[in-house]
């Protein structure tokens, strides 16, 4: 174990033991576990190599957690006017930085309420070395999709998993319906998935040991970590798909990241309701901040070289999330941005959208 992982790990214990007062489990604010950590005054460090729980998060325990008995008090300051929507969603660039295939703008209306038409093409995916807060596991690398998929356009509402599950896991309640859902492990995510496959008579895309049958499965998935950055980006290769990272931490406020997302800075430590910040070109909303989106991969390191429809190792131990969160730095919320963590972990951080190959 390098002195970076005992410092991190002892900053976890220390955490936890101090920030009692205000988790998720008997209020709001905080991230869920026995615990609440304090926000923290900097943005975690990613590991030279091996896994590692993001900044505050709880060890997974052997057993998903319920969710709490009663939702965390509803903030001080209601959030503006839910589904708020801009003027009008941001120009596409006249050429992608990496002469991407096909231009979000031209996209035809998706057939699916609710989703956004991502088509094909090639971009790099990682961040360059002078982008401020890069972690060492972004190597820029060429990334060709073949496929065109159509990816939630928001984040899973409370409304949503309620009308497919039939309960409401989440911390957040007094957030409201439009509130993304959170408490949700990867294997939560993968359940929600089929089960909403089934419900519009689908074939599910995972089988009953949550192994993905295939990229062009017929139902509902999650998205590959790829497919996340390609729709992510939209076009861009600056940190936020709003323009460049202009401060690591919560404080003072980075301007850029505020018009597209809620993180430490700007969010009064608690979620909001989906589609309120500025889409990208794709028309996808809160791909920075609000809560972290699992994704289908695997951790493990890039591969070298370019790639084509890349899926990540073919086992591991941990799953990756992707997009920062509300209680989390601005640093975490860049689109190149990786965490991972046990697929049976469930926080107040996490929850996910949904992606249907086409």
């Amino acid at each position: 174990m390098t002195n970076r992982h005992t410092t991190l790990i002892a900053f976890i214990a220390t955490t936890l033991a101090l920030g009692a007062t205000a988790g998720c489990g008997g209020g709001d604010g905080e991230p869920a576990g026995d615990a609440a950590p304090e926000a923290p005054d900097a943005a975690p460090v990613a590991p030279d190599a091996g896994p590692v729980a993001p900044d505050a998060a709880p060890v997974a325990p052997d057993a998903a957690p319920e969710a709490p008995d009663a939702a965390p008090e509803a903030p001080d300051a209601a959030p503006d006017a839910a589904h708020d929507q801009p003027d009008a969603a941001p120009t596409p660039p006249d050429a992608a930085p990496d002469a991407a295939t096909a231009q979000p703008d031209a996209a035809p209306t998706p057939p699916t309420p609710g989703y956004v038409r991502i088509e094909p093409g090639v971009f790099t995916m990682g961040s360059p070395a002078d982008e401020l807060g890069r972690n060492d596991d972004e190597t820029q690398h060429q990334v060709t999709l073949t496929r065109a998929f159509e990816l939630k356009a928001t984040e899973v509402t409370q409304a949503e998993w309620r009308a497919v599950m039939g309960n409401n896991p989440s911390a957040f309640r007094n957030c409201g319906d439009d509130c993304p859902v959170e408490q949700v492990s990867w294997d939560d995510a993968v359940d929600y998935c089929n089960a909403l496959s089934a419900q519009q008579g689908l074939a599910p895309c995972y089988d009953a040991d949550r192994n993905l049958v295939g990229l062009d499965c017929e139902g509902y998935r999650l998205p590959t970590e790829a497919e996340w950055e390609y729709a992510a980006r939209a076009g861009t290769q600056t940190a936020f798909y709003t323009g460049d990272i202009t401060n690591p931490d919560c404080e003072p406020l980075d301007p850029n990241l505020d018009a597209a997302g809620w993180y430490c800075g700007n969010s009064n430590r608690t979620t909001h309701p989906v589609g309120q910040k500025q889409p990208n070109a794709w028309g996808l909303y809160d791909m920075h901040g609000n809560v972290f989106e699992w994704v289908n991969d695997w951790y493990g390191e890039y591969s070298p070289g370019a790639a084509v429809d890349p899926v990540g190792p073919a086992s591991g131990e941990y799953r990756v999330y992707r997009g920062g969160g509300w209680y989390y730095s601005a640093q975490v919320a860049r689109a190149a941005y990786r965490l991972r963590d046990v697929p049976a972990l469930r926080n107040n951080f996490l929850g996910f959208r949904p992606l249907r190959a086409l």
